[in-house]
């Protein structure tokens, strides 16, 4: 990274690195899955809120590459993200995180087409949902 007043720039090669949102409410279940992204070659922003998180794809959405979205996560006035972003970016790869043991009500209906990650989970199982997910919205 470059600095300027001593804020953080992205390199020229870091901008040009696909971009990836992960958004969960546990640190401990989120970092793992961002350093796995990381090490994928993305530049990975995180969000903690389903509202963060729907502020970033507002701000990012077009340069969006992927997005790891906890099941669940509030965006606006009750709803979760999951809708949000199945309406206004509707291209975006999305692998869905389950990190409970149920799924909310009405997560089939949300979750129709997009690949489920289930804890505990590997690297290795990140990237492929992560595939899964690009793959799906690129079949012909």
């Amino acid at each position: 990274m470059n600095r300027r007043n001593g804020n953080a720039l992205p390199t020229q090669e870091a901008t040009r690195r696909p971009l990836g949102l992960v958004a969960c409410r546990d640190g401990a279940t989120r970092r793992p899955i961002v350093s796995t992204l990381e090490q994928a070659g993305y530049n990975v922003m995180e969000a903690a809120e389903g509202r963060a998180a729907m502020h970033l794809c507002i701000d990012h959405g077009e340069r969006l590459a992927v997005a790891v979205l906890e099941e669940g996560l509030v965006a606006l006035a009750g709803r979760t993200l999951i809708p949000f972003v199945r309406h206004y970016f509707p291209s975006l790869p999305v692998v869905l995180l389950a990190v409970g043991g149920e799924a909310p009500p009405a997560a089939d209906d949300e979750r129709a087409g997009f690949p489920v990650l289930h804890l505990p989970t590997t690297g290795a199982e990140v990237l492929t949902r992560v595939r899964s997910a690009r793959d799906a919205l690129f079949a012909v």
